[in-house]
């Protein structure tokens, strides 16, 4: 600040006037600097030019979260480059640090950054959440068109992978990329067992693969959906649908959510069905979704269920205790790769023991 400044330049006076009258000068050189040094001075312009791109989503130009990826850049280039200093190490008893010679470490760009940062703003522009009256009329449009294909006998597998994954990520509460790790094996087990014994409360959704923040060894999970919610939404019918016309096209393994060549499917391969129904709805039913909103753009094919699935068990007063212990995997993987320190009752609960209460956030919807 202007103040600060001023003072400071008046604690150099008095240091000036000091060292006159002492006869030595204790001061550091402010210069000359070698030709060509810019102390991050360059990345910051480079930055400011990243800033000014066009954004998306009607937006005038890229916002923070992007422009700031070109810092990312030059920390990773930087971590392998012959001149990064980062063969040398500072070690401590519990800790180890490396230097750096990057430039967007230094402290100008440092002071850059969070001034950046404050004339920027750093906004955030959330996935639209499905509500649960949209939810059934999806579901409902979707009955429909699986009598109709039911009576041509010929199933669409990318539609059916579709609403499958429609449905699993809205309630069972996953981002769209999680939807897609599900393990087909395991699911057609589980759904047998619930089948022979005649179990329709719930299926378990088997996630299996190598998860980035598990340190990228395998892991599997299992999150628990209800067959039937309060409010009519049939999940476990939809389920043996899926299944069952996977079964008859000859897949008993592998990825659930999968391309015609085998490879596991991405969350945007289901976003032109799902979406399409929506603009759809959106022409006809307006107190559904409101003719201002741009289905393409305020909706996600990563975020819209989970959101659903988040702020429909809040309004229907779904205890925090009972989301967390449905979605205690993702406690995992924010340990980054770290072992979860699990009390006991974590340790010895056996799922299909505890299936009654880790259905009661989707049972609820």
């Amino acid at each position: 600040t202007p103040s600060t400044l001023k003072n400071h330049l008046a604690e150099i006076r008095h240091q000036l006037r000091y060292q006159r009258a002492l006869g030595y000068n204790n001061l550091p050189p402010l210069g000359p600097w070698p030709l060509g040094a810019h102390l991050g001075m360059g990345q910051a312009v480079t930055l400011e030019c990243r800033a000014m791109e066009k954004g998306n989503r009607g937006r005038v130009t890229v916002t923070h979260e992007t422009s700031r990826k070109a810092r990312t850049v030059h920390t990773n280039l930087w971590n392998v480059s012959p001149w990064s200093g980062l063969d040398v190490s500072f070690a401590s008893r519990n800790q180890r640090f490396c230097a750096s010679m990057c430039p967007v470490h230094k402290k100008f760009f440092e002071h850059f950054a969070r001034g950046f940062r404050i004339r920027t703003g750093i906004m955030s522009r959330q996935d639209r959440a499905y509500s649960l009256e949209l939810i059934h009329e999806l579901l409902n449009r979707f009955e429909l068109e699986w009598e109709r294909q039911q009576e041509s006998g010929n199933i669409n597998m990318t539609w059916l992978s579709a609403v499958m994954f429609l449905l699993v990520s809205s309630f069972g509460g996953m981002r769209g990329y999680e939807v897609v790790w599900t393990d087909l094996a395991a699911l057609l087990h589980d759904v047998s067992r619930c089948e022979n014994e005649e179990d329709y409360t719930g299926v378990g959704w088997p996630l299996v693969g190598r998860f980035k923040m598990e340190g990228g060894g395998f892991a599997g999970h299992v999150i628990p959906i209800a067959g039937t919610t309060k409010s009519g939404v049939e999940f476990f019918k939809w389920t043996q649908r899926f299944c069952f016309s996977l079964v008859t096209n000859g897949r008993t393994n592998g990825w659930a959510f999968a391309r015609k060549n085998g490879e596991r499917a991405k969350a945007s391969d289901y976003r032109d069905v799902i979406f399409s129904e929506l603009e759809r709805i959106q022409d006809e039913r307006e107190d559904l979704i409101d003719p201002k909103v741009e289905v393409w753009e305020d909706f996600g094919i990563q975020r819209s269920g989970r959101r659903f699935f988040d702020t429909a068990c809040r309004l229907r007063g779904v205890s925090r205790l009972d989301i967390e212990a449905q979605c205690r995997w993702m406690k995992d993987r924010q340990a980054r790769g770290v072992p979860v320190a699990r009390d006991m009752v974590d340790c010895y609960t056996e799922y299909r023991l505890m299936k009654p209460a880790l259905l009661r956030p989707s049972m609820a919807l």
